[in-house]
């Protein structure tokens, strides 16, 4: 139901309230036109509904993947995938993906089934960012791609990850965690990080 609200948000556009209430927190982030924000559905924040939709996406998926039959899962995990692109989550998708993609491997019922579906996914991985490597990123990056930010903003960011402009930040910041974390601080920076 949030996944869908959030939906409704972004193409009917927040009410007064959600509009006074997304500014006030300092969360107002548009991309784009002045209506073309970044929704949060019921939530808080951006963050906790892209974070939501990211762990009940993979749980339909686990739920889809422990019975086999439950295939309107699968609805439900492209549902969430759809209403994810408004938030501009590219780490949203990267965590369904893998997470899903490590329920398939470790519920392999021996070694060896284990190893077969670790290798097969792994080949389906390089195989696709094979096939996209091959686009020309700068095409997925401007409105060429698709008419709406949100989609080139996170396709873009998914298919090319080390052409996007916040790469090297992220790069660099996680760079000084772990070199900061070897030299100064051995406990860590708490689980924030």
């Amino acid at each position: 139901l949030t996944a869908i609200y959030g939906i409704y948000q972004h193409y009917f556009g927040l009410s007064d309230v959600e509009m006074y209430e997304i500014r006030a927190k300092g969360f107002y982030k548009a991309m784009g036109a002045e209506s073309n924000v970044r929704v949060m559905s019921t939530f808080s924040s951006l963050v906790d509904f892209s974070r939501y939709l990211t762990i009940s996406g993979f749980l339909a998926f686990a739920w889809f993947w422990r019975q086999k039959r439950a295939v309107f899962m699968l609805g439900v995990v492209a549902l969430h995938l759809f209403a994810l692109l408004f938030t501009a989550s590219r780490t949203s998708y990267l965590v369904i993906f893998f997470s899903s993609a490590m329920l398939i491997v470790v519920t392999g019922t021996n070694a060896r089934a284990i190893a077969v579906r670790g290798l097969a996914i792994l080949l389906v991985v390089v195989a696709l960012y094979g096939v996209l490597y091959q686009y020309d990123a700068r095409v997925m990056y401007n409105q060429q791609f698709s008419a709406d930010p949100y989609v080139v903003h996170t396709m873009s960011g998914i298919t090319h990850p080390t052409e996007e402009g916040s790469f090297l930040g992220r790069l660099s910041m996680w760079s000084y965690i772990v070199t900061t974390t070897l030299t100064r601080n051995m406990v860590g920076h708490g689980l924030g990080t």
